[in-house]
């Protein structure tokens, strides 16, 4: 038979009775993947189905007379008809909205709502958005959204900062479990690298305190990371889908392969991921202003020849080594529904590298001219996470959802130095184990959700050390990093919170929260350093509150207020820390510390200026007081002492009179056409510490930084084209005496700098996707605030990622 008369009859079929068993396909317009959860409704008629995991809806039942309306979360929503989708083969692609309101989160009150109801600012970056950046690691994930700063002292490196908080003043969360320990320090951390942003399925930025949600550390934010959970297949037969991704990077020789596999039945489903990253020498920019002289050049590497260093005059100044690394990823979850009101979560991951060279370190010279370090390193930065989740949807009097986690983390990181010229190598490493539970319950009562709930933890810390002489392998004992006996801290909590739909567009919020930390550690044996005490006993009570509103007064429009409290009680880092060398300071133990507490009041405006035009304006102020901070401070009535070789000046931790930080963001996102689209985001914070009579600046106060750019979106293709820039960070906003790492400025600061980067995204297939990226297009050389390493020069790389 004629196949253009099979066609004609095939199309009288559809359109000429009053029903049909079509099936549509709804996917993501510019990757081609499948979207779940869409739901199509008629229109007048309002039948609705809900699009399975495959992105499939079957329109039996249907009439062929009614147009209908197809929508997804954070996508435009589109309206046919049946003679459109029949002409569309009955495959629907939708193109993200980048000005809906009904965004879902979490971060903002540990349960799921959307972002209309939240009264505080809450970013959120999608899976889709994470696919197309495509990051080297998480760090850069948040750096390059623009709304995240992020200092590095190595290659391996990336501590984020929100607000003028850093370190263990910001919580970081993944999959519901603090990531927090009672050894996060309160200079910069690249705990954060740890978590894979190839298994991410989206990442939360909370801004503002945190603590009534989740707790201590959560001054200046939280940083939510969401690993993708197990899905069951909704069709009644096996769903198998996965993806696999290879991506080289020119800059630093990046190598990394990652795949991963979903195999969902009606009630079991697992997912399966793994990652290599391989990463080499970074070579920083070619393009330097002369005003700066030699400033980040590697003019030298240290070798060893026989039994003697050296250091090595460096041909290429630009190539910063050494400083590559490897690390690889693993997670397994396994979901199991018992019913359709009760499942069970197993969540297990794993994240490990080989040493990691502590690049800026590496660098410093002594007043002879000689390399101060002729090794130093971190060894493999070791987490586990093991997890159960059980969750209960059954109505009862006090619950409608009742959430209950347990969790065991294990986690271990080391630190190996040597000074130039000595046959003496130190290795310190610290172990801990965490013991956690979580109990989260929601209850609906008329237009009041009430959550509430209790959680605990438990820290050990463990620390040895021992000195090694490479020459004749002997090793001796050496003074460990945190008390030799050993160290435990626990927090007990209890929370509860409101969220009152006052009427249509207004909703108010408010919560509190209560917690007990206590601290013990044991100095044990005191052979190098004659302490006064042999324990510490600490124990801190903290009750911390929240409240706000958000007003939608028109279509498009929203207002937030919000006033909320965060502390953070004092771990072992900073209380039982024995000692850390730092460039010409030594730390001791402060065993009366207390907690800090910040009070922040924040604004914000986001609307539709006119279709197309969104802006989204917020204010913050906060009240930053019992501030931990590092001061000169004395041991045995000495201000100096010797350490590891040399005279350091004696530093401790001490509770500040007070300190405040202000700032604002403000983003403007504008439709130019269909396909074209503008997007910029500035950040700005200013921040002073009052203490003994003068005000001086706080310490990891970011200059004011942002992105600019543009994207073009189109079928089966996306490309961006951006700018990131920073201001200056002249020397009079450097902390005097904290963690502001002057040594590693110029002679004015920290310069102002911006790259040019783009990218490109092609579904080439069904199955695969090409990207591309060239960054910092005109290789300019500069180094962020803070940082002990100059930033990657000119970079090209390619992605190819395969989906099934």
């Amino acid at each position: 038979m004629n196949p253009t008369l099979i066609t004609a009859l095939a199309g009288l079929l559809l359109f000429a009775g009053p029903v049909t068993a079509q099936k549509l396909i709804v996917a993501e317009e510019t990757t081609g993947r499948p979207l779940p959860l869409s739901t199509v409704t008629t229109l007048p008629s309002g039948q609705h189905r809900i699009t399975n995991d495959f992105g499939v809806a079957d329109l039996t039942g249907f009439g062929t007379g009614d147009s209908l309306l197809i929508r997804h979360v954070g996508y435009h929503p589109v309206r046919t008809t049946w003679g459109d989708l029949n002409a569309g083969g009955f495959v629907v692609r939708m193109k993200i909205d980048p000005f809906q309101m009904d965004e879902v989160v979490v971060s903002a009150s540990r349960f799921s709502q959307t972002q209309d109801g939240t009264s505080r600012k809450v970013t959120v970056i999608t899976g889709n958005e994470i696919g197309f950046r495509s990051p080297q690691t998480t760090a850069d994930l948040l750096q390059n959204s623009g709304e995240a700063f992020v200092q590095k002292s190595q290659a391996g490196g990336g501590s984020p900062v929100l607000r003028g908080f850093e370190a263990n003043k910001i919580l970081l969360m993944v999959d519901g479990i603090r990531m927090n320990t009672a050894i996060y320090r309160g200079g910069h951390l690249q705990n954060i690298l740890t978590v894979d942003p190839a298994s991410l399925a989206k990442a939360e930025v909370l801004y503002g305190p945190g603590s009534v949600q989740y707790g201590s550390d959560a001054l200046g934010g939280v940083i939510h990371l969401f690993t993708p959970d197990p899905v069951l297949s909704t069709t009644g037969r096996l769903l198998v889908t996965g993806e696999g991704s290879l991506r080289y990077s020119s800059v630093n020789t990046e190598k990394t392969v990652h795949g991963s596999v979903t195999i969902g039945s009606v009630s079991l489903a697992s997912y399966t991921s793994a990652t290599r990253s391989d990463f080499g020498d970074l070579r920083q920019g070619g393009n330097r202003n002369p005003a700066y002289g030699d400033w980040g050049k590697r003019t030298f590497t240290v070798q060893r020849f026989g039994s003697a260093d050296s250091a090595v005059r460096q041909s290429d100044p630009n190539l910063q080594s050494p400083i590559g690394y490897t690390q690889y990823d693993l997670v397994q979850k396994i979901l199991y529904r018992q019913s359709d009101e009760i499942s069970h979560l197993l969540n297990l991951q794993y994240s490990t590298s080989t040493d990691i060279p502590r690049y800026d370190r590496l660098t410093e010279t002594g007043s002879n001219g000689k390399p101060k370090s002729a090794e130093w390193y971190y060894g493999p930065q070791d987490r586990f996470l093991g997890a159960y989740t059980g969750q209960l949807t059954t109505p009862t009097p006090v619950s409608d959802l009742i959430r209950l986690t347990g969790y065991l983390q294990k986690l271990e990181e080391s630190r190996h130095n040597r000074n130039f010229g000595s046959a003496k190598l130190n290795h310190r490493t610290e172990s801990v184990t965490v013991l956690g539970l979580t109990l989260d319950a929601s209850k609906q009562l008329g237009t009041h959700s009430i959550g509430f709930g209790f959680d605990f933890s438990a820290d050990d810390v463990q620390s040895r050390a021992n000195q090694e002489n490479i020459l004749t392998g002997a090793t001796v004992p050496l003074d460990t990093r945190y008390p030799q006996g050993g160290s435990t801290q626990t927090s007990a909590a209890g929370w509860i919170s409101d969220t009152w739909q006052i009427q249509s567009g207004l909703t108010a919020t408010a919560g509190a929260r209560a917690t007990l930390t206590t601290l013990k550690a044991d100095f044990g044996d005191t052979t190098f350093f004659p302490f006064p005490y042999s324990t510490l006993d600490q124990r801190s009570f903290a009750v911390t509150g929240q409240t706000g509103i958000s007003w939608l007064p028109a279509d498009g429009w929203k207002v937030t207020g919000s006033l909320s409290s965060g502390f953070r009680a004092p771990n072992v880092d900073d209380a039982a820390k024995v000692f850390e060398s730092v460039p010409g300071s030594v730390l001791v133990p402060n065993p009366d510390l207390k907690p800090e507490y910040s009070l922040t009041g924040e604004a914000g405006l986001t609307g539709q200026i006119f279709p197309g035009l969104k802006l989204d304006l917020t204010g913050y102020y906060t009240r930053y007081t019992q501030a931990l901070t590092t001061r000169p401070g004395t041991f045995n009535g000495q201000d100096s002492i010797w350490y590891d070789g040399k005279l350091s000046q004696v530093t401790t931790q001490v509770n500040g009179n007070s300190g405040y930080v202000y700032g604002g963001t403000g983003s403007l996102t504008a439709g130019l056409s269909d396909r074209l689209q503008f997007f910029s985001v500035l950040t700005y914070t200013y921040g002073r510490l009052k203490t003994g009579g003068k005000t001086v600046p706080l310490d990891h106060i970011p200059p004011v930084y942002g992105k600019t750019g543009l994207t073009f979106l189109a079928t089966e293709f996306r490309t961006e084209v951006y700018a990131l820039y920073n201001g200056w960070k002249h020397l009079k906003d450097y902390n005097p005496s904290g963690e502001d790492n002057l040594v590693y400025a110029s002679r004015y600061g920290t310069p102002a700098w911006w790259t040019l980067n783009g990218r490109v995204s092609w579904q080439a297939t069904r199955i695969l996707t090409v990207q591309a990226s060239a960054e910092n297009w005109f290789d300019q050389n500069y180094r962020v605030f803070a940082s002990g390493i100059g930033a990657p020069g000119r970079n090209f790389s390619l992605s190819l990622k395969a989906q099934f």
